[in-house]
């Protein structure tokens, strides 16, 4: 696989954030123009993950890059003002253990993150007031590990995961003041599984959603904790490749990319799925444009979802094992149609970096990675699409 999610990598934020380009998108007659914004973190370090999150105006981005002067990570946090990026002081020693994430508590526009610290344990940090405070977990997550971070009405939520050899334990626990505290009975299942959280448009959540992938067979399915209990949707089968993101729930159901690996096949297909009872292949053909394999995931903004992917053409590696590298994004209309992808990024790289939606300020922000100027390293890197 490109990516494998249980093995995400980590970095450091040095420099000035500058706004690399700005234009204007085109737009049929009366039709409002659009601000297209470009931004990423100078000099561009070698990232190996990023996140960011908004709320209200505010868009926050956390990532993880290789230290230059040693073999640790770094882990640091910056915010979008509208012209340029302010860094946090406080940086956090990493490791590339566990998944980056970020999550912004309803109460607050200061986000929280979960990262690997040195020792390989994976830890929650939020903001206060402008300063960072550990989050410790109760005893009896002690031996589980913070997969992904999300939000539930007013509170912070996380995910938990204990993996052994061949089997996975799932919890969800909620902040309380300092501490994460367990608010579900565990699920306990065979083999290893990923489980990511879900996401919702605006007033249809119903519970914590957790999207769950058997990495042995590939199977998929959702599990929705509510009023104290779990329930289970039917089992998607064999989708065989890696689950970067949970669902999106909206009215009409849940909604879950999967990338297709069959035997015999050149490219990885990315597909999309629903499920109102059953699953259903919600989209005609794959969203892979042009040549080259697919992976991606599914975000929510405000009322609508949007699909952010990467493409690598293996045919195109060069002697230092860089190939072509697309990212892309698109819009996912009323009725089931896609519309035209937007073309992020392409370049030569080492290997795809992590994508995401969030909405901001009325338009969308889209993070991918990008490769570096050697084509060795990856540098994460924002657009701004729309909005004010």
């Amino acid at each position: 696989m490109f990516w494998n999610p249980l093995r995400i990598r980590v970095s450091v934020l040095l420099g000035v954030v500058v706004v690399l380009s700005a234009s204007l998108v085109a737009c049929g007659d009366g039709e409002k123009a659009q601000v297209s914004i470009v931004t990423n973190i100078r000099p561009l370090t070698n990232d190996f993950d990023a996140r960011i999150a908004s709320k209200d105006g505010s868009l926050w981005l956390v990532k993880t890059s290789k230290d230059n002067d040693s073999d640790g990570f770094t882990t640091s946090v910056a915010e979008y003002d509208g012209s340029q990026w302010k860094i946090e002081r406080r940086h956090f020693r990493s490791s590339n253990d566990w998944p980056l994430s970020i999550a912004i508590p309803q109460r607050t526009r200061e986000p929280c993150i979960g990262y690997s610290n040195r020792t390989g344990k994976s830890e929650v940090a939020c903001r206060s007031e402008g300063v960072w405070r550990t989050i410790t977990p109760t005893k009896d997550l002690s031996e589980f590990e913070v997969h992904d971070l999300g939000v539930s009405g007013d509170d912070l939520i996380a995910l938990y995961t204990r993996v052994g050899l061949k089997s996975t334990v799932v919890r969800v626990a909620k902040q309380v003041g300092r501490t994460l505290r367990s608010i579900s009975e565990p699920i306990n299942l065979r083999d290893n599984v990923l489980a990511n959280l879900g996401q919702s448009h605006n007033g249809t959540s119903r519970g914590i959603d957790v999207a769950m992938e058997n990495l042995k067979t590939g199977d998929r399915w959702v599990a929705t904790y509510r009023d104290g209990e779990w329930s289970h949707t039917g089992v998607l089968r064999g989708a065989a490749g890696p689950q970067l993101s949970g669902t999106v729930r909206t009215r009409q159901g849940l909604i879950l990319p999967v990338t297709a690996v069959k035997t015999g096949e050149d490219a990885w297909k990315l597909n999309v799925f629903t499920y109102d009872g059953t699953w259903h292949h919600l989209h005609g053909t794959p969203l892979n444009v042009g040549p080259g394999s697919a992976q991606g995931r599914v975000d929510t903004v405000g009322d609508s979802s949007w699909f952010t992917w990467t493409q690598v053409d293996t045919t195109t590696m060069d002697r230092r094992g860089r190939t072509i590298i697309s990212a892309f994004a698109a819009h996912l209309l009323d009725g089931g149609k896609v519309e035209e992808p937007i073309a992020l990024w392409s370049g030569r790289a080492v290997w795809p970096g992590h994508t995401q939606a969030v909405p901001y300020r009325g338009g969308v922000a889209f993070l991918y990675m990008r490769g570096s100027r050697r084509g060795l390293d990856l540098a994460s890197e924002v657009r701004i699409e729309g909005g004010s």
